[in-house]
């Protein structure tokens, strides 16, 4: 069979669409998806994507990565945005609690970080983990080395945060 030169153009115009298509739509996402991006300093590990896709759609992405800031602390980092997260009720700002005396000797404290709600939950077996709601999702930094205190999960969110 011969091809026009007419034939050969749609047929290539009928291969490549799609994929321009796909790439097109990949480059719009990737500039509006929510990252955890490289901190200047710090080693970053691999970043690890996992988009909640169900059966009634996309609902939104859970990004992974582990850090080690300069100060040594070892961080995990979770990014969960889209519809799927559930919603949390953060307390009221300016709380400092611990879970009483007959606890695990669990605290937390919420507080602000650029302009966003935390709370900083430390637990003396577990560790320290710091929560910030972020628009239309959170992001956790936890560390659950030994001799690593709230304020340096905190310092390394406002760190982390200033780099997204």
């Amino acid at each position: 069979m011969h091809m026009t030169q007419k034939n050969f153009r749609r047929f290539l115009l009928t291969l490549l669409s799609p994929l321009f298509c796909l790439v097109l739509s990949t480059c719009v996402l990737a500039q509006g998806m929510p990252n955890l991006p490289d901190v200047p300093g710090w080693i970053c590990g691999e970043l690890r994507t996992t988009n909640l896709d169900t059966v009634s759609g996309n609902q939104g992405v859970w990004l992974q990565r582990d850090y080690r800031a300069v100060s040594g602390l070892p961080i995990r980092a979770t990014l969960m945005v889209g519809k799927g997260p559930k919603m949390l009720r953060f307390p009221p700002m300016n709380v400092d609690v611990n879970d009483g005396p007959l606890g695990s000797g669990c605290t937390y404290r919420t507080f602000e970080i650029g302009g966003h709600a935390a709370i900083v939950e430390t637990h003396p077996v577990l560790g320290v983990s710091v929560i910030v709601n972020m628009d239309g999702g959170y992001l956790t930094l936890e560390s659950s080395d030994y001799g690593v205190s709230g304020e340096d999960v905190v310092a390394a969110a406002t760190s982390l945060l200033s780099s997204m």
